[in-house]
């Protein structure tokens, strides 16, 4: 079958087009395919820069939940030594309660003890003057007559 030579020009003008076409739907294919390209490699930027940060946070998620566990036990332990402290301090206040009853048993006996022996009363006033004059309280000078005039208060 020969063809004549318009159909050929027009099958060879119908391939160029063709061609044409091809190359142009070639450029617009890569075009696309470097777009998804450049998309994809930012997206997994992205991915990774968010994978980064998962980490950040989980570790500073570790340390913060560490650093509660350790103020929680520190809470816990102050707790305990205020309990600890308040049984100290309501066993002090029952030992106060105790000794001022004590006192105050001693008192009322030295009392009695005074009424009925005049002796007792005079030891008890040498025994005031004896803790008055010790050095330990922090009297570095003794005046005599001071000392005179507490002793004639003794005798009275």
């Amino acid at each position: 079958m020969a063809r004549d030579g318009s159909e050929v020009e027009s099958l060879q003008r119908e391939v160029e087009f063709l061609r044409s076409s091809h190359v142009e739907l070639c450029r617009d294919h890569r075009e696309e395919i470097r777009a998804k390209d450049e998309s994809l490699h930012k997206r997994l930027q992205r991915m990774e820069k968010a994978e980064k940060t998962v980490v950040t946070l989980k570790r500073t998620r570790y340390d913060l939940e560490e650093r509660l566990r350790i103020v929680n036990d520190k809470v816990e332990e102050s707790g305990l030594e205020a309990a600890h402290l308040k049984r100290e301090l309501q066993r002090a206040r029952e030992q106060n309660r105790a000794a001022k009853l004590r006192i105050e048993s001693l008192e009322t006996d030295l009392e009695e003890a005074s009424r009925t022996n005049p002796s007792t009363d005079l030891r008890r006033k040498i025994k005031r003057l004896c803790v008055k004059y010790h050095p330990d309280h922090g009297l570095t000078k003794v005046c005599s007559a001071e000392v005179a005039r507490d002793l004639i208060d003794l005798l009275d």
